[in-house]
């Protein structure tokens, strides 16, 4: 641009002289209309050039004409000479304050040519003027935001917005303050152009999307994909947040599979609860029967059957525990059911109703009242392990590494869920990394281990760099 001002200036400064020459013969006014008429029929005939050097040699000879810099303004413009036309435009704006709406033909000028900074001072100037012109705020941001100056440009915007309300700035205002990190105030704008309907909805619902999926927010996030998808088809998959969904669909299906979880979970424990009230319906009847057929000489199995006086929690739990040692699984089973109706709180009954199921090869039902154990007590390691006996036995490999996962996070200390998941990373889930270092961990825990020997085997088997001896 510097070329092209010192040449405009050179130019200027030969015409002038040249003027000199002929200062005896200052053009009339009637003369310098019908110069500015001629030059605007050449203009019109595609003679830009014949056009701009009539006007060239007039202004030369009566600089400051405001007439004559217009026209010359403008036919710089249209032969695309536009940082010549912006400073044209700029000249006649200096020669009173009238002229300085030219100001804005300034700006434009120099944005055309590629010039944002002079652009930008000239639009200032002319807002100084002009205060109240939405239209020139809204372009000295868009300057401003080309410029890369996030604060001059939302500054500009504001400006706009208040004098113009419109969705399309509240989304520029929007995409500024999420540049910069400002979420909440990103949020609050591109709100603002949702609710205000005028065209711009889908590009600030955009902008909440992404800004939901930054904040992790994903259930805001899905209610605003859904709200995209019904209303503009396609927008996200032909936007840059396409990738994005796929983190959104990752979470979905991870809740989808939680809530399953859930649902199965609070299915087992409704049968479980029922279950125990079947039992111990089943087992008064049978009390009941035997009371019937008993007689008076049967004291014996009167006394076998039904013991003086109703039974303690305790002593249903000492009969229960009795009739599982001698074998008796079903009986077992029934006097346990019987404990937890009389007090469900107590983690140990259920341990020991799911160990009596496991045993009796129950093993859907043995899950379920061990994981209702593991609730009780969450930190005691033998129900625990118990637990993931039972997983292992009735869940994919998968799902079993997942368990033992959470149970590692949950009682870090225990050499045996260690070991266990270092022997399922080894076996399952192909990390021989985080197998070794489980194993190693497990080593360091508990030196005299029962399967010290057979753990440091299991380490020296891993293939590559963690086959190291501990």
């Amino acid at each position: 641009m510097k070329v092209l001002v010192r040449s405009f200036l050179i130019r200027s400064a030969q015409l002038l002289s040249f003027a000199l020459l002929l200062s005896a013969c200052v053009p009339t006014t009637e003369n310098i209309e019908e110069t500015i008429r001629k030059a605007n029929v050449q203009l019109e005939n595609g003679q830009e050039q014949d056009a701009i050097g009539l006007l060239e040699s007039l202004n030369a000879r009566l600089p400051g004409n405001a007439a004559i810099l217009e026209a010359l303004a403008f036919g710089y413009s249209q032969s695309g000479q536009t940082v010549l036309a912006g400073i044209t435009f700029a000249q006649i704006a200096e020669t009173e304050a009238s002229q300085s709406h030219f100001l804005l033909y300034a700006g434009q000028s120099m944005r055309n040519a590629g010039e944002p900074q002079q652009a930008v001072s000239y639009y200032e100037k002319y807002l100084e003027a002009y205060p109240d012109s939405s239209t020139a705020w809204k372009t000295l941001g868009e300057i401003s935001e080309s410029l890369n100056e996030p604060l001059q440009a939302a500054e500009s915007y504001l400006r706009a917005h208040q004098l113009n309300p419109s969705g399309e700035i509240a989304v520029r205002v929007g995409r500024i303050f999420h540049g910069v990190g400002n979420e909440a105030q990103a949020k609050s704008w591109f709100k603002d152009a949702v609710s205000r309907a005028d065209g711009q909805e889908s590009d600030a619902l955009l902008g909440l999307f992404e800004v939901a999926l930054i904040e992790r927010d994903f259930t805001n996030a899905e209610v605003i994909a859904r709200r995209l998808d019904r209303d503009y088809p396609g927008e996200i998959e032909v936007s840059a947040l396409a990738e994005k969904r796929r983190e959104l669909k990752a979470w979905k299906a991870k809740q989808d599979e939680l809530a399953r979880q859930l649902a199965a979970q609070k299915r087992i424990t409704r049968e479980l609860k029922e279950k125990a009230v079947r039992e111990a319906a089943a087992l008064a009847a049978v009390r009941k029967d035997a009371l019937a057929r008993s007689t008076d000489t049967d004291q014996t199995t009167e006394a076998a059957i039904s013991p003086a006086g109703p039974q303690s929690r305790r002593e249903v739990l000492a009969e229960a525990e009795a009739l599982k040692t001698a074998g008796d699984l079903t009986g077992a089973i029934t006097k346990f059911w019987q404990a937890i109706k009389m007090d469900d709180t107590k983690a140990r009954a259920w341990y020991q109703l799911s160990d009596a199921q496991f045993a009796d090869n129950q093993v859907a039902w043995a899950e379920g009242t061990a994981l209702e154990a593991v609730r009780r007590e969450p930190a005691n390691a033998r129900y625990t392990l118990h637990y993931l006996k039972v997983v292992q036995a009735s869940k994919k490999p998968s799902d079993f590494l997942r368990e033992l996962v959470k149970a590692k996070t949950r009682i870090n200390d225990s050499p045996e869920i260690t070991l266990a998941l270092a022997r399922a990373y080894s076996v399952i889930g192909g990390s021989n990394r985080n197998a070794a270092i489980l194993y190693r961990e497990f080593l360091k825990m508990a030196p005299r281990h029962p399967e010290r020997t057979v753990a440091e085997e299991e380490l020296a088997a891993i293939p590559g760099q963690f086959s190291s001896a501990f």
